[in-house]
This record gives structure tokens, sequence and C-alpha cells, in this order.
């Protein structure tokens, strides 16, 4: 096996989106107004409109998919009051990459999914940062830092933790404290053998000091030394998450295109 996966590598692929589409849908199985339907060989979530969380995910990774198909996916946002977004995979179906270039979709983001593997436990530690698996009890703190640092704020501004609200906590929280204090956090979750990073946020005041590239070390150690072969991460292209995630040893297999279609 090689050190880096090939972007050609469809397997590979579809484990990555199985993945991705496993952890967006039970993270918002308790949640209201959650509804999911098996759909297009992947998941069509809603999660509210105008929900980050409201995708049709892991789309064309398991067969063919007709134009019917996706005619009952858009179906279901469309009763819901939803546009209808889906996280497309270049190595998805070709007819379902047929059948959204002939509808009326849009490009409104576009991801690259990193991916590296792993062998075994033990990643270097980052000097001056400390990085643990938070407990149970500490969830609100973890969030608190999350917030804020999606908000580039030091502290969550009003209204910044009801996302919260929708999704159940994420099965593994990592916290990386600087001078004592919580500054950067991440989440993990674990499916087949893949390890799915996200929820990356460090607090305006810490960052340049190596915060996320310590804890997606952590995380990376801790999935190799449980089982995981593989860990991945979508990130913006050209962005700070994108540079450190190169740093730990991440290489792009390829780019999602986020599509959209209003009603």
């Amino acid at each position: 096996m090689s050190d880096f996966p090939s972007s050609a590598d469809r397997a590979l692929a579809q484990r990555i989106e199985a993945a991705d589409a496993a952890n967006i849908h039970n993270m918002l199985l308790d949640a209201a107004p959650f509804a999911a339907e098996p759909a297009a060989g992947g998941w069509a979530i809603f999660a509210g409109a105008g929900s980050p969380m409201t995708h049709l995910v892991g789309a064309g990774m398991a067969g063919p998919v007709s134009e019917q198909e996706l005619d009952r996916v858009e179906a279901f946002y469309r009763e819901r009051g939803s546009s209808c977004i889906i996280d497309l995979c270049p190595l998805a179906d070709e007819g379902l990459i047929r059948a959204v270039q002939t509808r009326p979709y849009c490009a409104v983001e576009f991801n690259n999914i990193l991916v590296r593997r792993l062998a075994g436990a033990g990643d270097i530690p980052v000097p001056g940062a400390s990085v643990r698996r938070i407990a149970a009890g500490e969830y609100e703190d973890w969030r608190r830092v999350v917030a804020a640092g999606f908000a580039d704020a030091d502290e969550p501004p009003p209204g910044a933790l009801d996302a919260f609200a929708a999704t159940v906590p994420p099965p593994h929280c990592f916290l990386a404290e600087a001078e004592g204090r919580g500054e950067a956090a991440a989440a993990m979750a674990i499916d087949s053998g893949v390890a799915w990073l996200f929820g990356d946020a460090t607090q305006p005041r810490a960052r340049g000091r190596g915060l996320q590239t310590a804890l997606i070390r952590a995380r990376c150690g801790w999935a190799g030394g449980n089982g995981c072969d593989v860990a991945c991460a979508a990130v913006l292209p050209g962005s700070a998450s994108h540079r450190n995630y190169e740093r730990a040893g991440f290489r792009l297999v390829y780019m999602r295109v986020i599509v959209m279609r209003d009603f």
C-alpha cells in the first residue's frame, strides 16, 4: 500500500463518502425537525430549511442513479420548503452527474477531500499544546470553544450556540489547551475504519500557535490506535485548514462540488 491513496481509487471514495454520510445522519438522529430517507445510494437529510446539515450526502456511490430517483430526492426537499443541495463526488455514478448537469443546479461550494493513511497510534506532538479527548461532562466547554472559533471571536456571540441544539454531540470530541485554557477544539467520527475529522475551530487569540495541527495529529494517533486505516477531512481550497492538514501528512484525493437547485 502506498503512503498516499490514488485520486482514482473509487473504492476509497466510497468509504469516505459513506463515512461522512453516516456521521451527519447519526448527529441528527434525535433532532427536530430532522427527517432522512435513503436515497440515490446515500442519505437525503433535512435539518431545517437553510441548515448546513440539509444535504443529499453519499449520493451515487453505491450504483446507478436514475432520473426518477433524482426526482424523488428533489420532491423530498421541495415538500419541506428547502432547496435541493447535493454533495457531489466526482467519482459518483455518471448517470447522477449527467442528470444534475441537465437540470438548473448551480455550484455553491467546493470542498477538497484530503486523506492520510494511518499506521497505528503515535503522532508527533506539537510543543506548547496539550490535546485530550474530552470527558462526557465537558461537552458544554467544548462547544463554546467551537462556537467562538467559527464566529471569529474569543467568546461565543449571542445565538452562536443555537446550531448545536439541532445535533447530538459528536462521538469523539478533542480540546487543545494552551496555558491551561481551552483555545481550540475539533471532532471525529469513525465508520468502518475511516476516521472523519471535522469541526476544527480555534479562537482568534490563539491562532498561529499550531493548535489545529496538534488536534489533527492527536485525532490521527487516537484513530490509528483504535483500528482505523484512513483519516480524511473536507476543507475549503487554499484555506488555513487546508495548509494545516497538508502539514500533518494529508493529501488531496478529489474535489467535492456542492450543487444546489432552488424551487
